[in-house]
Parts: C-alpha cells; sequence; structure tokens
C-alpha cells in the first residue's frame, strides 16, 4: 500500500528528471568548454575538462570581474553560450536570470510566485536552471515546472505538479532521479 502510494505521487517526478537527463545528454557532449548547462556540470560529474587552470591566487583572491544580488536561493549557475542563467527570490518571487557571462549585463529575467519556504534554512530555489539546447528548464520548491527559450525568457510549457500530477511537494525532502 505504502509503496503503491509512494509510486504514484513521485513517478511523474522521476520520470521528468529521467527525461530531462536523456534528452540533455545527446546536447551535453556539445557544450562550448566554457559552458556548464546544469548542476555539476556537462557531464553531471562535477569534473571540469578545461585547462589552463592557475594553481595560486593572490593573497586577495582572484580579480572579480563583476558581481549581482539576485536574492535568496540555493541554487548553482548554469552557463552556456555566453550566457549565465541563475535563480534567486525576492519578496516571494521566484526568479530566473539571464546575464551576459562576461559582463553581468542583465538580458533578461522572468519571476513568478513562489513564497520563500523558509523552514530549515532562508528559503528560496534550490534547482539549477538546466539548459538544453535552446531551451532552459527550471524547477520550483512548489513544483513548478518551466521550459523557456534561452534568447528570450518565453515560455514554451510549463507543468504545475501538484496541479497537473497530484503530486504535493512536501519541504525539507529530497527527491533524486539517477540517469546514465
Amino acid at each position: 500500500m505504502e509503496l503503491r502510494r509512494v509510486t504514484r505521487r513521485y513517478l511523474p517526478v522521476t520520470v521528468f528528471g529521467a527525461v530531462l537527463c536523456v534528452i540533455g545528454a545527446g546536447f551535453c557532449g556539445t557544450a562550448e568548454a566554457a559552458d556548464c548547462t546544469n548542476w555539476r556540470g556537462p557531464n553531471h560529474d562535477g569534473i571540469s575538462n578545461e585547462t589552463s587552470w592557475v594553481a595560486t591566487w593572490p593573497k586577495k583572491g582572484p580579480k572579480v570581474l563583476w558581481e549581482k544580488s539576485i536574492g535568496t536561493g540555493f541554487s548553482s549557475i548554469a552557463v552556456s553560450r555566453d550566457r549565465l542563467y541563475a535563480m534567486g527570490n525576492i519578496k516571494d518571487r521566484d526568479i530566473l536570470y539571464c546575464m551576459d557571462a562576461e559582463t553581468g549585463k542583465l538580458l533578461w529575467k522572468r519571476s513568478y510566485a513562489s513564497p520563500l519556504d523558509a523552514k530549515n534554512h532562508e528559503g528560496g530555489p534550490h534547482a539549477t536552471p538546466t539548459v538544453i539546447s535552446n531551451r532552459v528548464y527550471t524547477l520550483s520548491q512548489r513544483g513548478k515546472v518551466f521550459c523557456r527559450d534561452a534568447e528570450t525568457g518565453d515560455v514554451v510549457w510549463n507543468k504545475d505538479l501538484k496541479k497537473d500530477f497530484g503530486i504535493k511537494p512536501q519541504m525539507g525532502s529530497v527527491r533524486v532521479a539517477v540517469c546514465d
């Protein structure tokens, strides 16, 4: 009984994650050297293939080229085709930012209502944007999934996992889909 309930509840999320991994596997191999199109990089292993790393930094650390305040959150960044995608939460709105990776210039930003949900930490988005081809995929704490055009930020499609699949996200829990 418990297994059936868990399977029914989380199967759509697992399938969605698996589909993104399979689709992404076809495109990640074509990423430019500096691209990091999803959490843990294009190979999903946290290993960079870049060379010519600087082994020692000055005492003050590396030179900061630019920085931006993007709100509260715990997601990482994705970089693709000289664009940087990042998420934060300001005034109960999750915001997806697209910036020029070299200059930090804001190219576009898109937001939607999403409570901060501070429970065991400050709250905000956790999932790193994933870039596949010319699409950016995001997932909110409350189960809102967006597919956006990477150039414009326009919504291609979106789903609400609770409304569309009956999945009730639980704050503080983690769901993992392992893909090969």
